[in-house]
């Protein structure tokens, strides 16, 4: 039977943890993943940042 009963810290905890998979841990992932794969290649620069940011970063 579950506990009804959550402390604090899991609540606190949990949100940034899984945030920071969503934003930091998939796209990143994705990257190589995408790269790697000649068809996939154009939806590299759709799915993650790092395509316009390179774009930005170049001067």
């Amino acid at each position: 039977m579950l506990n009804s009963w959550t402390p604090a810290w899991d609540l606190w905890l949990r949100p940034p943890v899984v945030t920071s998979l969503a934003t930091i841990v998939l796209p990143l992932g994705l990257w190589p993943v995408l790269h790697g794969v000649e068809i996939l290649r154009p939806a590299q620069a759709w799915l993650t940042p790092y395509f316009s940011v390179r774009n930005l970063l170049s001067g």
